[in-house]
């Protein structure tokens, strides 16, 4: 638990305030994850544990099986990744 004090003035009057504040540090082992299926054919699940490797792994056919190839640039877009999406692994 953090306390987070916020100091407000006006042209009259000074406030403080304190409040105690639930801060919730980012993860430094960040998960990204997928497991995609169209038409009976699934990529598996695929972890990830950075944004970069997660956007690589959404290009490559090999790692995905061949599966999907659709939906994995969806969200090749949607994430706004890097780079274009046919441009190989």
């Amino acid at each position: 638990m953090k306390t987070l004090n916020i100091l407000l003035v006006t042209t009259s009057t000074l406030f403080l305030f304190a409040c105690n504040v639930d801060v919730k540090e980012e993860s430094k082992s960040a998960k990204y994850t997928y497991n995609l299926e169209l038409n009976g054919c699934s990529t598996g699940e695929q972890n990830f544990s950075s944004f970069d490797s997660y956007c690589s792994g959404l290009k490559n056919d090999s790692l995905n099986k061949g599966c999907a190839r659709t939906m994995r640039r969806e969200q090749f877009i949607q994430a706004s990744c890097p780079g274009d999406f046919d441009s190989g692994n």
